[in-house]
């Protein structure tokens, strides 16, 4: 596996990246978090029976997400007819939130690039303007994945033609011997990820 640690990957790199990966991967994923549903928990071996406390309880029309709703509509529009499954949920694959956040799955061909090239950078996928945490999956395995709030990302390769790659952008990064990516099947057996929309 590779992380790389750059902070900045620009419009230039990230669409580089995203022609990189639309050879290599068949469906992308991100997440539209709803900050007005945080939550308090515990611990982490906790946070999923919290949530399934409360998860009736929580308050989901607030202001701040129809806002930003409004505000990322027009882009969820136009790749709606590539999309897969949505689910709302705290669970996204291998990361669990505490607080609620729709994820939505779509395949990822030319079209859907086209709109995710539209960014101005990887890391300017947030709130308020974008969704996080772009996920690309190749045959139902996660080969790249970002935590945008935390400007990381990975590749789950490190074969050395990817290692050039990574180089020729002259991104920072590192090998890591850990390569567990996160799964995804064509129906998505979240069923322990949250309710299908």
């Amino acid at each position: 596996m590779i992380e790389i640690y750059s902070e900045i990957i620009d419009k230039e790199i990230y669409i580089k990246l995203l022609e990189f990966l639309l050879k290599k991967c068949d469906t992308v994923a991100f997440a539209i978090p709803n900050y007005g549903t945080v939550f308090g928990f515990n611990s982490s071996k906790t946070i999923l029976d919290e949530y399934n406390k409360i998860k009736f309880q929580l308050e989901r029309d607030n202001q701040q997400y129809k806002e930003y709703y409004q505000n990322i509509d027009p882009l969820l529009k136009k790749i709606d007819t590539q999309l897969i499954k949505k689910c709302v949920d705290i669970q996204y694959f291998d990361q669990i939130y505490n607080y609620e956040h729709e994820t939505r799955i779509y395949n990822y061909n030319s079209d859907v690039f086209e709109v995710l090239k539209k960014a101005d950078g990887l890391y300017k996928w947030r709130y308020p303007n974008y969704p996080e945490d772009l996920y690309f999956f190749s045959n139902g395995k996660c080969y790249f994945k970002s935590i945008t709030h935390e400007k990381e990302s990975w590749l789950f390769d490190d074969r050395e033609e990817i290692i050039d790659f990574v180089e020729n952008l002259d991104l920072d990064y590192y090998i890591s011997s850990s390569n567990n990516p996160p799964l995804l099947t064509r129906n998505d057996n979240q069923d322990n990820q949250g309710t299908v929309l």
